[in-house]
């Protein structure tokens, strides 16, 4: 196995009327190449869990944080090449989900609920300061890509842009009606392969990106993306992959034994205490789940800090570039850290 994929937690679920995760697995075949990478693992989570203790009710910081994006669309079929209005959906779908946005899916009444201060928004400049609409297209021979297939020009996929400064996300059709995976945080920065920066983003489906189109149910709202983003950014499944000795190292979601699935009519208990399958980690349907809890938000943002920061410390969005207000779409404008939310803070006609 190539070094690429060393440090890859690919958090796997194939496309099916359920979600499946091939997560725990692939670290088995990853460790038979690299024995160490799961004590590389516990040292990354031990160092997230330092920051967030030393900083306590501070690790959420007041200022927006804003993540600049960009989707490469890889098509062999013409129904594949997902439009415009369905990319921004799923932009308009991690905002919502993420800032906790009233009068919409993203919004619980949970006390634990929380805004997370992270938000995303399409880049407005390539790696070359030229303008963008965040949105790159190609027509490729490939059906159904491989893991790590649609990463590479050379492979019938596209090239990452520069992974430190963008959150790549590559829509395509994978194998085994793959719903999307996420590349985990740190690896390349403990490991300094430059390989592994090339592959550094997140994977999701056409038929599950965005909630317009061509998505199906019961993942036709765009919460694999928020899933999958919640990986990028350091959160694992909330009943941390095992039973109920197993945990997500996260305070305030409750053990669960398992994985729930479709929308449970009652909350489940399995851990001696009820399931929160209502959370965003969780394998539950689209429209079942709307949570991020408190502790969560604590993570994602050290993690952001810890691992990401570059990501939010440099202009993706055209004032180092003559670009004119009048000729930038309001789709794209997703919080530059000094608007107010409220709850018509995202409006239908931006897409």
């Amino acid at each position: 196995m190539k070094i690429i994929t060393l440090l890859l937690i690919l958090l796997v679920i194939l496309y099916s009327e359920e979600r499946k995760c091939g997560h725990v697995p692939y670290l088995k075949l990853l460790s038979k190449d690299n024995p160490q990478i799961y004590e590389q693992i516990k040292g990354a989570e031990n160092k997230l869990k330092r920051y967030v203790f030393k900083r306590q009710e501070n690790s959420i910081p007041q200022k927006i944080r804003t993540i600049p994006v960009v989707v490469h669309i890889l098509w062999n079929r013409s129904q594949h090449n997902i439009s415009d209005k369905q990319v921004h959906s799923q932009i308009r779908v991690l905002n919502e989900d993420y800032r906790k946005v009233r009068n919409t899916n993203g919004y619980s009444r949970n006390s634990l609920a929380t805004d997370t201060m992270i938000e995303f928004r399409l880049a407005k400049v390539d790696p070359n300061w030229k303008k963008t609409t965040g949105i790159t297209r190609k027509r490729t021979k490939v059906k159904f890509f491989a893991l790590d297939q649609m990463k590479f020009d050379h492979t019938g996929g596209m090239d990452a842009w520069d992974t430190t400064r963008y959150l790549n996300i590559w829509v395509c059709q994978a194998r085994k009606g793959l719903l999307g995976y996420a590349q985990f945080p740190n690896g390349s920065k403990s490991l300094g392969h430059n390989k592994t920066l090339a592959t550094d983003g997140v994977v999701i489906n056409t038929l599950c990106f965005g909630r317009y189109g061509n998505t199906k149910k019961p993942f036709n709202l765009g919460r694999t993306a928020t899933h999958e983003v919640g990986h990028w950014l350091g959160l694992r499944h909330i009943w941390g992959d095992g039973g109920c000795d197993k945990d997500d190292g996260i305070d305030d979601t409750p053990k669960a034994s398992k994985a729930n699935r479709g929308h449970p009519k009652t909350r489940p208990y399995t851990c001696g205490s009820g399931d929160m399958y209502e959370n965003y980690m969780d394998y539950s349907d689209d429209d079942a789940v709307n949570i991020f809890t408190y502790k969560q938000a604590q993570r994602l943002n050290a993690t952001l800090t810890l691992y990401r920061f570059g990501l939010c410390e440099w202009d993706a969005f055209g004032k180092g570039v003559n670009n004119k207000l009048d000729e930038v779409s309001g789709d794209d404008f997703f919080g530059t850290g000094t608007e107010k939310k409220s709850d018509d803070y995202f409006d239908d006609n931006d897409y």
